[in-house]
């Protein structure tokens, strides 16, 4: 396991890789803007309309960095889709995405990819993340479109409970467990509740 830097250093490390934004850009440390959920192994910056947060995390071993509108960046936890715009970005470029070994490391990669390929977010400009958030959020409303409901849930677990069921010979409990939710089940199973149900008869006749 790796030594955890002490907070200093880790401050050092990312004023180090976001030097050339300090220095040239609209950004400067946040230091006196910290509210209860920034944790002490985090550091921020920020312009006029972009906040970076840098997170230790991984007990020492990785960071989250996390990007933020200006205004949001007290009242949202995870900051905005920033390196799912940097994917698309250097996939385009068919560039691979740099090793991480160690924090300093991910600071310094995280820190080059933002400069890279967000420059424009960096900037406040924000119509390409925004394109993305867009294409994310249709995405999830399509998942949750094909999300199964309560009830077809509910009809899984009981066909999946009845295979056993009627692989035992049990076919009263076979009976009891798809008869509430035949609507809602394939041939297979219809027909396994039919078959459990002819052999209660002919057991009883």
């Amino acid at each position: 396991m790796c030594k955890a830097a002490s907070t200093e250093e880790f401050r050092a490390w990312v004023l180090e890789a976001y030097r050339d934004l300090l220095i040239e850009g609209d950004f400067a440390e946040l230091a006196g803007q910290r509210d209860k959920r920034v944790k002490p192994y985090s550091v921020r910056i920020g312009s006029g309309t972009t906040v970076i947060e840098v997170e230790g995390i991984s007990w020492g071993a990785d960071v989250w960095t996390k990007v933020f509108r200006l205004h949001e960046a007290n009242s949202d936890c995870y900051g905005l889709p920033i390196w799912d715009l940097v994917r698309e970005r250097r996939a385009d470029e068919h560039d691979k995405p740099a090793k991480r070994p160690g924090q300093r490391s991910a600071i310094f990669a995280d820190a080059a990819d933002l400069v890279t390929y967000a420059q424009d977010v960096l900037s406040g400009d924000f119509i390409g993340l925004a394109q993305v958030e867009a294409r994310l959020q249709r995405a999830e409303a399509e998942r949750l479109t094909h999300l199964p409901s309560p009830e077809e849930k509910a009809a899984r677990t009981a066909a999946a409970e009845a295979g056993h069921a009627f692989q035992s010979g049990e076919y009263a409990q076979v009976v009891k467990l798809l008869e509430p939710h035949l609507a809602l089940l394939p041939a297979s199973q219809v027909r396994r509740y039919e078959l459990s149900l002819e052999r209660l008869t002919s057991a009883s006749s």
